[in-house]
């Protein structure tokens, strides 16, 4: 809920909840995914565990973020992240980033080992903060993204994971 989906409409009614790819409720199974099958891979950044990458899958815009090499034996971070997939791979709502699927690195990579697990998320292009730089926000549209942020919240405290409490 950090980032804004691509930007379609830039009148007052701006919608988060335009995604970019066609059928939000499409979640490929844990670890079905192939990297292979990832396209026009370009790395994006990298954070204390993973490493993120961009790239297209079925054609679709998409990030995966692959577990950095030196953690993939540790049991411990393995199991984080597979709860994390879990996690995301229940979460539906159009406010709040699609899960598309995990899988293991079948090939070493310049950066990954073979066995590294990744998981596959829908590609967002802005933060709230960087389209807020961009342009003025209407009155409305500012009454617009907050009511979207709210029931996003909403949806993971109160619906998403029952009887789980909410960390963000």
């Amino acid at each position: 809920i950090r980032e804004i989906k691509k930007e379609r409409n830039e009148s007052d009614n701006m919608d988060l909840s335009k995604t970019v790819h066609n059928d939000p409720d499409r979640c490929d199974l844990f670890g079905s995914i192939n990297y292979q099958d990832i396209d026009n891979t370009k790395y994006l950044a990298g954070g204390a565990f993973s490493h993120v990458i961009e790239g297209t899958y079925n054609g679709q815009p998409i990030v995966a973020k692959l577990l950095q090499s030196k953690f993939k034996d540790s049991p411990v971070t393995f199991r984080q992240m597979q709860y994390e997939q879990e996690l995301l791979s229940r979460l539906k709502h159009p406010n709040i980033v699609n899960f598309i699927g995990s899988g293991e690195m079948e090939e070493k990579g310049e950066l990954f080992d073979v066995g590294t697990p990744f998981t596959v998320l829908e590609r967002l292009y802005d933060t709230l903060t960087q389209y807020m730089k961009r342009k003025r926000l209407s009155f409305q549209t500012v009454l617009n993204l907050s009511k979207q942020i709210a029931t996003a919240l909403h949806y993971l405290h109160e619906e998403a994971l029952p009887g789980l409490t909410t960390l963000h």
